[in-house]
Parts: C-alpha cells; sequence; structure tokens
C-alpha cells in the first residue's frame, strides 16, 4: 500500500498535527470536529451574540497566528454546537504572502474588503473587515445588504464608504468596535489579538476544550489532497 505519513507542526497552538494520506483510492483519515448547522440570530440576547463573536475571534487569531487568511470568511462560513461558534470552510485559506495568480476576487461580495474590490491583495485585514461585517450582520439580523442587487455598483458604494445597517439597540462600544474592522484603511483596523481581548473584557465566556476545522492543501508529489486538521484554541 502507498502510504504517506505528514505532520504539520504549528507552534504555540494545540493541534492535532498528524494524518494519514492513502492512495488508491486516495482519502484522509482524520479526527471528526464538532458539527452543526449555520448559526441563527433570532432570538439571541445580546450577551450570547457576544460570546459566540468571542468563540469566532478565538478561531480567527488562531489562523492569523500561523500567518494565513481565510479569504472567504462570511457568516455561511461560521458553525456552531451547544457551546461554540467555528470558523469553517478553509477552501481558499492560503499564506498572507500568498497570492493566487489569475487576479480573480473570490468571496461573497458585502463581506469582501474594499481594498480587495479595488485589486489589493488579500491580507489579515481583510479578514478583519469582513469579521467588521459579521458583526453589524449580529447586530440586525439580516445579511449584509439583503435588500441590493451583489453587482457591480454595490461593489462601487462598499469602496466609496458604504457599509451594513446595524439593528435597534446595539451597544455604543459594539458599533464602535465593528466600524473600526470597517475601516477603509487597512492599518487602522484591530487585529484579532485586540477583538478577542476587547469583546471577553465585555462580555467574559468560558473558552474551554474546543477545536477549530482547517482545511488545508497538502501537495503529495504530483497529486493534491484536500485534509482536514483539528486544532484548539489557545
Amino acid at each position: 500500500m502507498d502510504e504517506i505519513d505528514a505532520a504539520l507542526d504549528f507552534r504555540n497552538v494545540s493541534i492535532v498535527t498528524n494524518y494519514r494520506c492513502y492512495r488508491p483510492p486516495q482519502y484522509v483519515g482524520l479526527e471528526m470536529s464538532p458539527t452543526s448547522d449555520r448559526f441563527q440570530l433570532n432570538n439571541i440576547l445580546w450577551k450570547e451574540k457576544i460570546k459566540k463573536l468571542v468563540n469566532i475571534t478565538i478561531d480567527l487569531k488562531t489562523l492569523h497566528k500561523l500567518g494565513y487568511c481565510h479569504k472567504d470568511f462570511h457568516s455561511g462560513n461560521i458553525l456552531q454546537d451547544e457551546r461554540f461558534s467555528y470558523i469553517s470552510d478553509f477552501g481558499l485559506t492560503g499564506p498572507a504572502d500568498k497570492q493566487k495568480s489569475d487576479d480573480r476576487i473570490y468571496g461573497v461580495l458585502p463581506y469582501i474588503a474594499p481594498e480587495v474590490l479595488n485589486g489589493e491583495p488579500y491580507t489579515l485585514a481583510s479578514d478583519i473587515y469582513s469579521f467588521g461585517v459579521i458583526m453589524a450582520e449580529y447586530s440586525s439580523g439580516n445579511p449584509p445588504f439583503y435588500d441590493r442587487k451583489h453587482d457591480y455598483k454595490l461593489s462601487l458604494d462598499i469602496c466609496n464608504g458604504l457599509r451594513p445597517d446595524f439593528g435597534k439597540g446595539t451597544p455604543k462600544f459594539y458599533k464602535k468596535l465593528a466600524y473600526r474592522c470597517m475601516n477603509a484603511n487597512p492599518n487602522q483596523r484591530p487585529s484579532g489579538d485586540e477583538l478577542k481581548n476587547t469583546l471577553s473584557q465585555t462580555n467574559p465566556t468560558e473558552e474551554g476544550e474546543r477545536t477549530m476545522a482547517l482545511r488545508c492543501h497538502v501537495n503529495i508529489k504530483r497529486n493534491s489532497v484536500v485534509a482536514i486538521i483539528d486544532t484548539g484554541a489557545a
């Protein structure tokens, strides 16, 4: 049997690093992470919303510490179980210093940072912008720009400063933080660490033992293998 053992060595985070790839047929052995439906925003108290956002920032800062951008960060890629929320779907994820060569823009339009829409490369700050849009969605209970066509006109408006609406009763600190995330200048956006710390201070939450499913591409000879590895939040 043509068996290949591969190990991923990431420092300072708790990760199940070993998985095995087999050919033929090609498949990947892994430990399953918790699964769940897409998050529901209706009838959720602010305390619970912020708790879920803290969970998401834990995954985001872990990903960024590895030097990776998600590049397709939106609410449809957020899962939850009874206790935690998780970032999922890492099909476009890659190193922050490496970009696709086809110059195409990937992702869901309302969540894409304006600099990316203007042709700049994806960065860690681009993910932070997407998080700010998700914060607005948590506030309003509606997908961003749900009442508009996702077209060239919307992309122009986003580049010119249009941001999604917030719901009534949104705490001032929350809107301020979300707008910082959605700042047109990527250098003015907070880091994943700052997001996690700020939200945790306003609503301390139990982190506990949890996992994040990372999907990465591992090239073995001339074959591309998609693997799932489980990580624990630091």
